[in-house]
């Protein structure tokens, strides 16, 4: 989502609003720790379109002195109009995914990092965790948000904000080098799935090392109180 100068203006109007309510903190390594060279392009990846998002990575780049998303970033002779990207494509006017197709910022770097051997450009996954865990959360808001991590729709995505924004967290990753990728000569379009393969590994596994694996609701009629009744009688 390249951003011009008006809706990079619109974008900081929201995140000031945005942070009347909202308190975040960036978890996990240091920006010192995470081995970001300064001299190469970097560039934030986060899983799902969300401005909210967003505005909380950007947020917390200006505080750490990192490069901020929102902001056009050099790539050899080409100026990209920002530093950020989707893993998953945003959803049609019918509100689907597309999730075969890869993001064109991702192709573009490899294309640049393919042509000179000498360019490289990083890729840092970024998430972002709206609250505590579930298990953390007091009990009314259990189900509620059982699967907020992922929150999906805008009237969902509001309700968190307001219950759960003022502890959110934010977790850089180590950068992603596409110069390492492309070292291993696969062509382009293999490539390309190597690295989302990556980035989809990496955003499942870090999900489920602060909230644990997803677990799948009970099949119909087999909840704890139909396993109550289905259960054989103990001999009085």
């Amino acid at each position: 989502m390249p951003l011009s100068p008006l809706r990079r203006l619109v974008f900081s109007l929201l995140r000031r609003v945005l942070y009347f309510w909202v308190r975040s903190e960036t978890t996990g390594p240091s920006p010192a720790q995470l081995g970001i060279d300064r001299s190469n392009p970097v560039f934030y990846v986060l899983q799902t379109p969300a401005l909210s998002d967003l505005a909380v990575v950007d947020h917390e780049c200006t505080r750490a002195g990192l490069p901020r998303p929102v902001l056009p970033v050099a790539t050899g002779a080409v100026l990209e109009p920002a530093a950020f990207f989707y893993l998953t494509p945003a959803p049609d006017w019918l509100g689907l995914h597309d999730k075969r197709g890869a993001p064109p910022t991702l192709q573009r770097m490899l294309s640049l990092c393919a042509e000179d051997a000498t360019a490289d450009v990083q890729i840092v996954p970024v998430s972002v965790f709206w609250g505590q865990s579930p298990a953390s959360e007091s009990s009314p808001w259990k189900l509620l948000f059982a699967d907020s991590w992922a929150v999906t729709g805008r009237l969902r995505r509001l309700v968190t904000i307001l219950i759960l924004g003022r502890k959110t967290r934010v977790q850089f990753a180590p950068p992603l080098h596409l110069q390492a990728l492309v070292a291993h000569n696969k062509g382009h379009a293999r490539t390309v799935r190597m690295a989302q393969r990556l980035l989809r590994v990496h955003f499942r596994q870090q999900r489920s090392a602060v909230i644990g694996p997803d677990i799948p609701p009970p099949p119909l009629g087999q909840g704890p109180a139909a396993c109550a009744v289905g259960s054989p009688s103990h001999p009085r």
